[in-house]
């Protein structure tokens, strides 16, 4: 999923829980630069802190990548984990070996305008998250009017 053609790429390493919170408050600011509203900056936010605390709990260590494609105007927020990697999305999200994943990572599910996942050679997993930089907040401009304003 990562194109060496976009702009605007911060590449995060993960070793331990620690590095979550810069995670959270770096992805915020970028996605705040980046053109998304303090609504939708904060949903970005959460979702690259979900994915780093698996990163560091189940894959042990890796990477958030914040990707920015003003020609597409597309915001991505890319987990790379050294885990074994699973045989699809749908292990990742369910697998037992990562009990409490499921519930952590719904907020990405329910908050990314599109979620993909692939396997990465020599291990790993890669999973991309889409988030469109349009005016408003939610999956593809879904949130409510009272959202919006706040």
């Amino acid at each position: 999923m990562l194109d060496k053609h976009r702009c605007l790429r911060t590449v995060l390493h993960l070793e331990t829980m620690a590095d979550a919170p810069v995670v959270r408050a770096v992805t915020l600011r970028r996605g705040l630069s980046a053109g998304l509203t303090k609504l939708r900056a904060g949903e970005a936010a959460l979702m690259a802190t979900e994915l780093a605390t698996s990163i560091v709990k189940f894959g042990d260590g890796g990477q958030i990548v914040l990707d920015v494609d003003l020609a597409t105007r597309t915001f991505w927020i890319v987990a790379l984990d050294r885990g074994p990697g699973l045989p699809s999305l749908e292990d990742y999200f369910h697998s037992p070996s990562r009990a409490g994943l499921d519930s952590s990572i719904g907020a990405v599910r329910r908050l990314a305008d599109d979620v993909r996942w692939e396997r990465r050679d020599g291990g790993g997993s890669e999973i991309s998250c889409r988030i469109s930089l349009d005016a408003v907040g939610g999956p593809l401009g879904k949130s409510s009017e009272r959202e919006r304003t706040q």
